[in-house]
């Protein structure tokens, strides 16, 4: 408003558009733009400017390091998106009660990803010290659940800056433990026999008390941290048997969801990552968004029964599915052939190809040991050969260097020359 008043002043003109000082904005700086008049802002989001009536316009950032090659590059991603190669991180592996520990981790995972070359990290945002995959904590300060670590900011920060990579927050869906063990226990999922006892603990998302903790939950994220996107965990979801009561006949019944020809408890979950969708992108308004989808429902469209997922909705919905292409996890008696499969089925899927992102494993969690490199590299060498654009692997050690820095880089870089480049550095 100040800056308006001087304009006046002085030039008798009043601004219409607002720059964001390193494309840095939210939800907030923009209705305060548009309160005092400035209804055009441009910012440094990704994406082309052909609507006219657009009220934001991109832009990319130049510095003394932009060269001919770069404009040709951010030329050619307006229209070909580059192919998304990730690195799925673990918080709790780096974190150390010791300051000093905990740095020289950050700085080891730093170097280790820039030279990996890759473009993307889904960075945990929860810590799940047990690994029963239900967020004990969190990374970043919040309303509802312990901070193990105010970490999550610098981590992210400091891996787009340092290691030059686009950060996507990877949180629970329902999967929280509340520190109020009765309540914890109120609000959670329910099945008619007792089954979701041998499941991942869930918050309900039928019951609006679990809605609104998760959803305060996921603003205090949006609101503490800078990242590009949301990696929705694989805990979203509800079997034939979950969450059958009263509660959950009232919320479809509201939203008529009951009288789609869907399956209810897939929509149900769909539109409930919508609401956090919209809430993170209040405060991160370039936001992609990710989901887990388990790779039985796509093999077997039936279990979305038993899942309620579905490939097809999920493609519909997210910039990219993330598909859990882990042929030891689901017991493949023959991992390549069932690789094939896989790729066979997402390429039959329109769009399949372009917006589902392979996720695959380092670990085999049945015989607990590490995955051979050699065996990593056929299987990444098997889905670029047959097409497969997006590719992101799960656990990264970096203490081990596993897997091997050269077999990441060799077959998932997203530079052209990665040699070339490492020469520029």
């Amino acid at each position: 408003k100040q800056s308006q008043i001087l304009l006046q002043a002085h030039l008798e003109q009043a601004a219409t558009a607002m720059a964001w000082p390193y494309g840095a904005y939210n939800g907030l700086a923009v209705k305060a733009a548009a309160d005092a008049g400035m209804t055009t802002v441009l910012t440094l989001d990704e994406g082309s400017n052909v609507d006219p009536q657009a009220s934001a316009i991109h832009r990319k950032l130049v510095s003394n390091r932009t060269d001919a090659r770069d404009l040709k590059r951010w030329a050619e991603d307006i229209y070909e998106k580059p192919p998304l190669r990730a690195a799925h991180i673990d918080i709790d592996y780096i974190f150390d009660e010791n300051p000093a520990q905990f740095s020289r981790n950050l700085d080891l995972l730093l170097d280790r990803i820039k030279s990996m070359q890759l473009g993307t990290v889904f960075l945990q945002a929860f810590s799940d010290p047990d690994g029963d995959g239900v967020a004990d904590a969190l990374y970043f300060q919040n309303r509802h659940l312990p901070v193990r670590a105010d970490i999550f900011n610098r981590v992210a920060w400091q891996l787009k800056t340092r290691a030059e990579v686009d950060v996507y927050a990877w949180m629970p869906v329902l999967a929280f433990a509340l520190p109020d063990k009765q309540i914890n226990v109120q609000l959670a999922v329910a099945s008619t026999d007792g089954s979701h006892r041998t499941r991942y603990h869930r918050l309900s998302p039928f019951d609006a008390e679990a809605r609104r903790i998760i959803a305060e939950i996921y603003s205090d994220l949006g609101r503490s941290s800078r990242f590009s996107g949301v990696l929705f965990h694989d805990d979203a979801f509800l079997t034939d048997r979950e969450d059958v009561g009263a509660a959950a006949q009232q919320l479809l019944d509201r939203h008529n969801i009951s009288k789609l020809p869907v399956n209810h408890r897939t929509e149900a979950l769909l539109r409930f990552t919508d609401e956090l969708t919209r809430i993170l992108r209040f405060w991160q308004p370039g936001l992609k968004t990710s989901r887990n989808l388990y790779a039985e429902v796509l093999l077997n469209p039936r279990s979305e029964q038993w899942f309620a997922q579905n490939y097809q909705r999920f493609l519909d919905r997210y910039d990219h599915v993330a598909l859990m292409a882990m042929p030891f996890l689901e017991g493949a008696e023959n991992p390549k052939a069932w690789l094939r499969d896989v790729v066979a089925r997402v390429a039959a899927s329109s769009d399949g190809i372009e917006r589902t992102v392979f996720h695959m494993q380092t670990r085999d969690w049945n015989i607990a040991a590490p995955i051979d490199d050699a065996i990593l590299a056929e299987h990444f060498d098997l889905l670029l050969r047959n097409g497969v654009r997006h590719i992101a692997y799960y656990p990264d050690d970096f203490y081990n260097n596993h897997p091997r820095l050269e077999t990441v880089r060799g077959k998932l870089s997203i530079n052209e020359f990665p040699a070339l480049k490492e020469d520029w550095d």
